[in-house]
This record gives structure tokens, C-alpha cells and sequence, in this order.
């Protein structure tokens, strides 16, 4: 059975914080979280936006690079692949 969450309505919940650490300024995106403030990335669906312009998705021991949206649609179908949305 298909998920009722289209890769339309993950995009939508994408949240922007800004976070130091020791390789700069970085851009966090989470995904279909609720939380106000910056959650445990431990428990978030996210990609980081490194200070050298690119996208970077670490999940399931994998690591990916590459553009905003070919990496939300990893992060997507692996999201499908684990129940998350259920």
C-alpha cells in the first residue's frame, strides 16, 4: 500500500536552523519534525548544508553528497522504507 505522504508533503515540513561547529557555518534541514527548536538530530530526518555549498546526507552507515533534491528524495524513499511515517 502506498504511504499517504508524498515526497510534496515531506518537502513541506523542511525546517531551516543555523548551527556552528568546527568546520563553520552549516545549514541543518530537518524533515517531519514538530519541535520549534533545533531537535536531536539523532531522532530528526536531516540534511546538512556545509559551508562549501553542498548537500550532505548520512544515513543507514551511507553517505551521500550531491543537490537539495536528489538527496531529499533519498532521504524520502528511505523515510518509506523504514515506516516513518506510520
Amino acid at each position: 500500500m502506498a504511504s499517504p505522504v508524498t515526497i510534496q508533503d515531506f518537502r513541506a515540513t523542511r525546517r531551516t536552523f543555523t548551527v556552528t561547529d568546527d568546520s563553520g557555518v552549516n545549514s541543518i534541514l530537518t524533515y517531519w519534525v514538530n519541535a520549534e527548536s533545533l531537535p536531536n538530530l539523532d531522532d530528526a530526518l536531516h540534511i546538512k548544508h556545509g559551508p562549501n555549498e553542498n548537500y550532505y546526507l548520512e544515513i543507514a552507515n551511507m553517505s551521500y553528497r550531491g543537490v537539495l533534491q536528489d538527496l531529499e528524495e533519498v532521504l524520502y524513499q528511505w523515510a518509506l522504507d523504514e515506516d516513518w511515517f506510520d
